[in-house]
């Protein structure tokens, strides 16, 4: 299909006429539903919620599950009404935000669902529709739990046209709700359809949540508009989807790096034939190269990575090799890609850096909430919040976040760049790039890492491997191993929790090594050979708060040094010795007392520091 579908209706009435019988949705428990009965379902299940009094401006908050059921309730609200689909797995309180944001007239749950949300609603003016699935396949049976909707109630003008609304995970704790109208969905959709060359002889494979963009268009639509079929698994279980690999046909999947990595994990212990697959697809989260080049070798067929947000989905991606040289970065498929740069100027020509901006059929042309949006548009054209370059062959380079951009003492660092060298070491199976605050240096660079099961590596080793791949000013300062990374309900991996979550802990372990590092002080293997040696020694003591000090070759900040002891010694050393050291030597090279005296001793005998 080379043209965008002026609905979804539309799009399931053209297929119905066309291919009656082809399989359209598909369960893990063999239920299968074909493109006329589909189509049947969700007309009876939009009739019925008008029977009920629900009309085109009624947000419907709807909590529903990941199968055949649940999708057809989300399409048939999203041709009828505004849908504003949640996760099931929220708790009362977030539920309880989701509502007051958006203030939906109507919550439709399944039978059995979240007891949390039904006591969200309580005090609410909200009415209760529950959905209860026909064992014979029919379309699900609605009735309201309580009284129905108020026939006086408020029906607000869509602010957008808009049949979807979803929130993003952002950078507030509340995020923002993005309005989709079912021209923004279908244009993304039909991008995907065109970028990978789907086909009805296609079959995708959905792992993800059907309450995200990626799930919802990236996956179903995007399948409904190709004429393919796609298998709808109820939760991600990395056994269950490789099975469903290998036995059902599939010949492509999409999911975040995340689930990719657990899926490589079981393929390392149980190796499955996926000879089927086409390609695969991962979103939601910036794909290293290291983890791309394992899982094409595990899978056998090409990963294409994906750019897209709840804003506009299908803005650029990798793609399906047709025998010409890989480009260089992510190949526009859906928007135009601009670079804004400092001085507010949209830029389109190669070589352009900046913030990426778009604009486009997929494109949102504004947020729910008249403040999310009071700095997102520039000239008609929607801020991303990400920083890229425009490579020469107009494909766009993705290079970070401007909020997640760590600006350690005015050097700005990618946490991408630090990630993608913790990566390369062998025993690293996972890592997160973050800033922690510091009164010294605005931010540290620091990092937490999973290892792979059986490697033995230290933080010093680990810092060793990047300081041997980057400059020393992008070398974390710590780096913490875990058992598994925190990741939010959408799988995402957020910085910003990152760097308040350990930015205490950080401290405290800073503490407890000052500690460890005094009582360890009388077990000295190399002492100062040095008058100046010994002078610095001395004041590395004092700033350090110590009786005495360790070895020459000890790193200050493995020692407990943070920023106000760095202060001190700094200033130390430019009483006793009149030379000035900065917090950038400090960190980057000058860490022990055998380099700092070498730097003092140069400077005094002339040399420039």
């Amino acid at each position: 299909m080379n043209r965008v579908p002026t609905s979804l209706l539309a799009v399931l009435a053209e297929r119905a006429a066309a291919t009656p019988t082809a399989p359209a949705l598909l369960g893990p428990d063999g239920r299968s539903v074909d493109y006329r009965r589909l189509d049947g379902l969700v007309r009876a299940t939009m009739a019925r919620l008008a029977e009920l009094g629900v009309e085109r401006q009624d947000r419907v908050l709807v909590c529903a599950p990941n199968d055949l059921d649940g999708v057809v309730v989300q399409l048939a609200v999203m041709a009828g009404a505004v849908c504003y689909p949640v996760n099931p797995l929220l708790t009362e309180e977030e539920f309880g935000q989701a509502l007051a944001m958006a203030e939906p007239s109507l919550v439709l749950t399944f039978a059995g669902s979240s007891a949390s949300l039904l006591r969200a609603t309580a005090g609410t003016s909200c009415a209760i529709l529950e959905a209860t699935p026909d064992p014979l396949g029919g379309p699900v049976e609605l009735r309201f739990t309580g009284a129905g909707l108020d026939p006086l109630r408020p029906l607000a003008e869509p602010v957008a046209d808009e049949a979807l609304l979803l929130r993003t995970s952002g950078t507030t704790s509340a995020g923002k709700i993005v309005p989709l109208a079912q021209r923004h969905l279908l244009a993304g959709a039909t991008a995907s359809v065109l970028a990978y060359g789907l086909t009805p002889a296609d079959r995708c494979l959905n792992v993800m949540p059907t309450f995200h963009i990626h799930g919802l268009v990236g996956s179903v639509i995007t399948s409904l508009i190709a004429g393919s079929s796609v298998l709808l698994l109820p939760a991600f279980d990395a056994e269950q989807t490789l099975r469903a690999l290998t036995e059902s046909g599939a010949t492509w999947f999409s999911a975040g790096p995340t689930i990719h990595r657990l899926l490589l994990d079981r393929l390392r212990e149980r190796p499955a034939d996926l000879s089927g697959l086409r390609f695969a697809r991962s979103g939601t989260a910036s794909l290293p190269t290291a983890l791309r080049e394992e899982l094409e070798l595990a899978y056998g067929a090409p990963v294409l990575e994906t750019y897209g947000m709840s804003e506009a989905h299908q803005i650029a991606s990798t793609l399906p090799s047709d025998g010409t040289p890989r480009a260089a970065g992510m190949v526009p498929t859906g928007s135009e890609v601009g670079l804004l740069d400092p001085d507010g100027t949209v830029r389109t020509t190669p070589g352009s850096t900046g913030e990426i901006v778009l604009r486009g059929a997929n494109v949102i042309d504004r947020y729910f909430r008249l403040e999310d949006g009071a700095e997102a548009f520039v000239d008609g054209w929607l801020r991303t919040g990400d920083l890229g370059r425009l490579a020469e062959d107009g494909s766009i380079q993705l290079t970070g976040r401007i909020k997640e951009m760590i600006n350690r003492g005015g050097e700005k660092i990618s946490p991408y760049e630090v990630e993608e060298a913790l990566l390369r070491h062998p025993g690293v199976r996972q890592a997160v790039a973050f800033g922690v605050a510091d009164e010294l240096f605005t931010q540290r660079v620091a990092a937490v890492v999973v290892l792979h099961e059986g490697a033995a590596v230290d933080e010093a080793g680990l810092r060793a491997h990047v300081a041997g791949l980057l400059a020393p000013f992008k070398v974390p300062s710590r780096v913490l191993v875990q058992a598994e990374l925190e990741l939010n309900a959408l799988g995402k991996l957020v910085r910003a929790d990152y760097s308040r979550r350990y930015a205490t802990q950080f401290a405290e372990q800073a503490e407890q090594a000052a500690a460890l590092a005094v009582e360890a002080v009388p077990a000295l293997t190399a002492r100062p050979q040095t008058p100046v040696e010994a002078a610095m020694a001395g004041l590395w003591a004092f700033a350090l708060d110590r009786d005495r000090f360790g070895d020459v070759d000890e790193d200050f900040f493995t020692a407990g040094g943070e920023s106000l002891s760095a202060m001190a010694l700094l200033n130390g050393i430019k009483d006793a010795f009149d030379v000035d050291i900065s917090p950038a030597g400090l960190f980057d090279e000058l860490n022990t007392v055998e380099r700092l005296a070498g730097a003092v001793t140069e400077a005094l005998a002339g040399g420039a520091r």
